[in-house]
């Protein structure tokens, strides 16, 4: 893999990509090709594509980055109804930790996506959560995809590498994901209500947040308004675990948004997934929008494994471009 190969000093996106692919995988190259950007590996059936999609300004006034996309092939050959979409909300949107299922209306394919914009300031500690999102999606694509080819009508995608054929026994880190992701989430959680009292001093309880508080459980709620009629509710949360991973930060943004059926919302939240996770993070693409009961919602889990000192004003920050982002995008869609 020559993705740090071409300068003598690569950028960010290319460092990323780089150690992703021989430090935190340990990509086997016989079951790997190069892509332009990075690499598509086969570490079980489903193939996974690790690479640098493009550049975007990391915020207001925040330096160019990287786009790095992480994204793994789920399942083909689906025309989704809405007793699919159903279905698919249940299997993994309203439950989504570090990743988002995308669909492919055109290619009829479901896929599940990452995406974030690597700079030489959050490269130490973003690559580390990117290599857990790939992880994820290996071991959730090996577990889903059976169940939900059947409930889709579907067939999972597969057909492996182009010259040796589908791999007969999956990459050792298939394995390993329980050891690595799912056995620290049994301890207690790692953000602790000193780092939420400081986060929370530090800047969450001003603007542009109108009002905000600690949560007595671990955690805090902020309320950003970005118009008049449009204010979200953040919460970031040490207090509930996620079904699969256990313990760790979870987060949730509960948009002004009251979709006329459930269907209408599901198809909204398909359409973010397809923005935000393959064309350009609104904030951190770890995650995925939802819709329940008429709310909708973008959740987002970091198990205990990739805890990071500092992280959550850093999260919190990447809530509030995201609010930011979809007023823009629902605001344009009601002006055409």
């Amino acid at each position: 893999m020559s993705a740090d190969k071409t300068d003598a000093a690569p950028d960010a996106g290319r460092q990323t990509v780089a150690w992703l692919h021989d430090e935190q995988l340990q990509v086997d190259d016989d079951w790997a090709v190069e892509t332009p950007g990075g690499f598509t590996w086969w570490p079980d059936m489903q193939a996974q594509t690790i690479e640098v999609i493009g550049r975007q300004q990391a915020g207001p006034e925040g330096p160019v980055g990287h786009l790095v996309s992480v994204r793994t092939e789920l399942l083909r050959s689906v025309a989704l109804t809405t007793e699919g979409a159903d279905v698919l909300s249940d299997a993994l949107m309203l439950s989504a930790a570090m990743t988002g299922v995308v669909y492919d209306e055109e290619q009829r394919t479901l896929s599940l996506h990452s995406l974030v914009t690597v700079t030489d300031e959050n490269l130490p500690w973003m690559r580390s959560l990117l290599g857990a999102a790939a992880m994820m999606q290996i071991a959730e694509a090996r577990a889903i995809a059976p169940q939900l080819a059947g409930a889709l009508n579907g067939a999972v995608a597969g057909g492996g590498h182009p010259e040796k054929g589908p791999r007969p026994e999956p990459d050792p880190l298939v394995g390993a994901v329980f050891d690595l992701l799912v056995s620290p989430g049994q301890q207690p959680c790692r953000w602790t209500a000193e780092e939420f009292k400081d986060a929370f001093e530090q800047g969450i309880d001003q603007p542009p947040a109108s009002s905000a508080r600690l949560e007595e459980k671990g955690g805090f709620v902020a309320q950003v308004p970005v118009a008049d009629d449009f204010t979200v509710i953040c919460r970031v949360l040490s207090s509930e675990p996620h079904p699969r991973y256990g313990n760790g930060l979870f987060v949730l943004q509960q948009f002004p948004v009251a979709p006329p059926s459930e269907e209408d919302g599901i198809g909204l939240a398909l359409a973010l997934n397809g923005l935000e996770l393959v064309q350009q993070p609104f904030g951190y693409g770890f995650g995925s929008y939802a819709a329940r009961n008429k709310d909708f919602y973008f959740l987002s889990f970091l198990p205990n494994a990739v805890y990071v000192p500092g992280l959550l004003l850093n999260i919190y920050w990447s809530c509030v471009q995201r609010v930011q982002a979809v007023h823009a995008v629902l605001t344009a869609q009601s002006e055409e």
